[in-house]
This record gives structure tokens, sequence and C-alpha cells, in this order.
């Protein structure tokens, strides 16, 4: 079956919006602009910047930001020290977009990364109010 989606920011919860009836409200995005964000899993991590250009995968620990605009459509995650994206945060985050336009940045570390069996990277993420 297909989606009932347009392809655009506005399809995906966020702040003011609701979820639709049968869905879970475990991926319900917090109130809380500066809840910290945890385990997330980063997406095409081995199609990225840094994956295609390193062929290796940052340690835990390594420092990330949400990139501040969109990159190929997508709302990305960059290594803090180079800027290269690292991966992509799965749609459920797409409601992030709005606190950071908002004045909000988000930054973290890499918590777990692994070559097998696909290159996959999680990380933490925390909100900070810029400025």
């Amino acid at each position: 079956m297909g989606t009932t989606g347009t392809g655009r920011f506005a399809d995906y919860p966020g702040p003011g919006r609701t979820r639709g009836a049968g869905e879970t409200g475990e991926d319900r995005p917090s109130e809380d602009c500066t809840a910290p964000l945890t385990g997330i899993k980063l997406e095409d991590v081995a199609a990225s910047p840094y994956f295609e250009r390193a062929q290796a995968l940052p340690e835990p620990g390594q420092a990330v930001g949400v990139r501040g605009s969109l990159y190929r459509k997508r709302m990305a995650v960059e290594v803090s020290q180079s800027g290269e994206v690292l991966g992509f945060l799965p749609t459920r985050f797409n409601y992030l977009l709005a606190y950071i336009r908002q004045g909000y940045r988000y930054e973290g570390v890499v918590i777990s990364s692994s070559m097998r069996p696909i290159p996959s990277v999680a990380v933490n993420l925390g909100a900070a109010r810029q400025g």
C-alpha cells in the first residue's frame, strides 16, 4: 500500500501537531525542546560524506551536532570538528527543524559505532539555545 503523505516536513508530527489514530505515543516528540534525545540510530551512514572519505566510523565520544540546515532535503548529523555529514536523523525527528528555526542547536556525542553487518552509528543529543 502507498503512503498518504506529501513528502513535506508538515507530514510529520512536531510542536503543536498531533498524531493520527492508531499511532503509538512511543515516538511522540516532547513538548520540551530541550529534552535529551538518546540512542538515536542514524540512517544512511554508509553513503555519508564522512564514511565515503574516511572508510571508517568515528569512535564513541566523538562530538556531533545536527546540521542547522537541510542536507539533501534531510536533517543531517555532522561531525563537529570537520562539519562532514555522518548520517541522517530518522524522519520521526523532523520536528527538530522547527526548534532549530526558533534558535536552538542540538549537539552531542557518538555513543556507538559498528562496521558490521553494515556501517551504523548511534548518538545522544541535547539542546541549547543559540546566542
